[in-house]
């Protein structure tokens, strides 16, 4: 550091040694957090916005259901997975169903 740089670092009046490596440093783990935020966000989840996960449940018949995914219910059959021309986005098995 050079005598006018330590003048204005014990003035109070500029940055110190190291300051720049600490911005740095802090600007890497905010760009990080919020790239963690935005990618736990829902809609960068697998499935999707029109995709609900569905908790597991025994039948009235005592049958165990495992907890699974399922498309947003809606009024129309064509954009189901198990629909033609679609996939399941979780498993990949195309759909069949006309």
């Amino acid at each position: 550091m050079t005598p006018a740089e330590t003048a204005k670092h014990l003035s109070g009046k500029g940055p110190g040694p190291g300051v720049r490596a600490a911005e740095a440093r802090s600007m890497w783990r905010v760009g990080a957090s919020m790239l963690v935020v935005l990618l736990a966000h829902p809609a960068f989840a697998r499935g999707g916005p029109d995709s609900v996960r569905v908790r597991g449940y025994t039948t009235q018949r005592g049958t165990y259901v495992a907890p699974h995914h399922r498309t947003r219910g809606d009024s129309t059959r064509a954009n189901n997975w198990s629909h033609v021309g679609n996939a399941n986005p979780y498993t990949g098995k195309r759909g069949t169903k006309h």
